[in-house]
């Protein structure tokens, strides 16, 4: 059986301490022990991209309408039917898209090597081009034994296992305490004030961070508050400008939280009543956005004119 893996790195070769010979190693293991359930073909082919969170960030917001950085992307070239025969020529089966970046960050985080944590990405991103996904806990429980097969068979061994547990069962465990774990969070009220505003920070850095249009309306805000201080209008002016800037941003966050929230619902799928809700929440920050332009135009144009008008007398 003939594997190709074609390898990018568009990051940090140094930062990456998977060189290809390993990769092309473990994704023809990987093929090998999944090849009873793959269709017949002369070979197989794929490719993986390393990159960096701000790459694979574009490529989440092109693909996938999410505009945020993520660990791994699987992009399948195979139909939902596999084709009944490719014995004449190899199977192309997807692309691999895994940050860096992020898996350094989670390495971390979980206490075990990078290496560890890129070849359990791969191994995610692997079985998500064979047709593989998790919609819910028991198809993700599924997938994730089936990805500590992969890494046995490719002999990476995984964290200490407690006496009498196997890998499967620990990642099982694992997994399963930190959905619920997350669960429990979603619903959790913070426990103090200081909290509060630290979640309601992470929002607005969250929507400064992945929100074009909002670093936008923040920055002509911040210019059409500074102008009403130049022209020295009057107290009433500014706070009127003031609350028309605010509210388009306060238009933005609603709007990015609507889109998260409805994404989370269609499971990242088409949907005619999302894409209708989508609409009219940016519609809302379009129409605040007008909004706020025509105010500060109509307060901050006379005194500028009549500056402008000085300067040419």
């Amino acid at each position: 059986m003939e594997v190709e893996v074609s390898i990018q790195r568009h990051f940090a070769s140094a930062n990456c301490p998977i060189d290809d010979r390993t990769w092309v190693g473990w994704f023809s293991l990987w093929l090998e022990k999944m090849h009873p359930k793959l269709p017949p073909a002369k070979g197989y082919e794929l490719s993986i991209l390393l990159t960096s969170d701000a790459e694979i960030q574009t490529i989440n917001a092109q693909y996938r309408h999410q505009n945020q950085p993520t660990d791994v992307l699987a992009f399948a070239a195979l139909e939902v039917d596999f084709p009944e025969s490719h014995e004449l020529h190899p199977l192309t089966l997807g692309d691999i898209v895994i940050s860096v970046e992020t898996a350094d960050r989670q390495a971390q985080e979980q206490r075990h090597s990078l290496s560890y944590e890129l070849a359990w990405l791969a191994a995610h991103g692997f079985l998500h081009l064979l047709g593989w996904d998790h919609p819910d806990e028991a198809h993700l429980a599924r997938m994730l034994e089936q990805q500590n097969m992969l890494l046995q068979t490719a002999g990476i061994v995984t964290n200490v296992i407690p006496s009498g547990m196997t890998v499967e069962m620990q990642t099982q465990k694992k997994y399963h305490e930190a959905i619920t774990r997350n669960q429990e969070l979603s619903w959790q009220v913070a426990e103090n004030l200081l909290v509060s505003f630290k979640y309601a920070w992470q929002g607005v850095r969250y929507a400064f961070n992945t929100q074009r249009n909002f670093r936008i309306h923040l920055v002509l805000g911040t210019l059409a508050m500074s102008g009403s201080f130049i022209f020295h209008l009057k107290l009433v002016e500014i706070a009127v400008i003031g609350i028309t800037t605010g509210l388009v941003l306060v238009m933005e966050l609603l709007n990015t939280a609507l889109e998260a929230v409805v994404d989370l619902t269609v499971n990242k799928t088409y949907h005619e009543l999302a894409k209708i809700a989508k609409d009219c929440a940016a519609g809302a920050v379009l129409i605040s956005a007008l909004v706020a332009l025509v105010v500060a135009g109509l307060l901050l144009f006379p005194p500028l004119l009549a500056t402008i008008g000085k300067t040419w007398a």
